[in-house]
C-alpha cells in the first residue's frame, strides 16, 4: 500500500475590538510505510502573544462524506489528556497522541496502522483566548488530504 497527500496552509486574520489577532493554522502529514507506519498528522498555531492569551485547545477533525461536514476525531487540551472523541472511536488502539503543553502547542497524531477509512480530508481547529476580554475565538487550518492506496482494498463499491 501507499499513501499519498496534498496540503494547503491558511492564513487567518480576525478584527477583535479593532486590534488584529494574526495567527496562522498549520497543518501536516508526514509519511511512513503504510501497514506498521509512522504517519503522522501535526497541528501547531503560530500567534503572537501580544494578541492571543493562551491556546485552550487543538482539534483534528476529519471529513465525514455521509454528512459533508468536518467531524471533530481527536481532542487535545493545554495540559491535559489528548482524547479520541465520538466520531473518532474508529482510532482507538490504532493511534498515538501526543499531548499539547503551554509550551508546545503542537499537537500531533501518529498513525500506527493506517486503514482504508483513514483515506479521507483532515482539518486542524485550534480554541484560543484573547485579552483584553479574555472571549475564546476559533481558527482553522484548510484542508489536507491523505490517500490510502493497494491492493484493491481500499476500493468500496456502492
Amino acid at each position: 500500500m501507499n499513501a499519498t497527500y496534498s496540503t494547503k496552509e491558511s492564513n487567518t486574520s480576525e478584527d477583535i475590538n479593532a486590534e488584529s489577532v494574526e495567527g496562522k493554522v498549520n497543518v501536516s502529514l508526514l509519511l511512513g510505510n503504510v501497514g506498521a507506519n509512522r504517519t503522522e498528522i501535526e497541528c501547531w498555531y503560530n500567534y503572537s502573544t501580544q494578541y492571543v492569551f493562551r491556546v485552550d485547545a487543538v482539534t483534528i477533525m476529519a471529513f465525514n462524506s455521509s454528512s459533508k461536514t468536518f467531524e471533530s476525531i481527536v481532542t487535545f487540551l493545554v495540559n491535559g489528556d489528548a482524547s479520541v472523541t465520538p466520531y473518532g472511536q474508529y482510532l482507538i488502539g490504532r493511534v498515538t497522541l501526543n499531548n499539547i503543553t503551554n509550551s508546545s502547542t503542537k499537537a500531533i497524531m501518529i498513525f500506527n496502522k493506517l486503514l482504508c477509512i483513514d483515506d479521507a480530508l483532515y482539518r486542524c481547529n485550534v480554541r484560543y483566548t484573547i485579552p483584553p476580554s479574555y472571549d475564546r475565538e476559533d481558527t482553522h487550518s484548510n484542508n489536507i488530504n491523505l490517500q490510502v492506496q493497494g491492493n484493491n482494498t481500499c476500493l468500496i463499491m456502492f
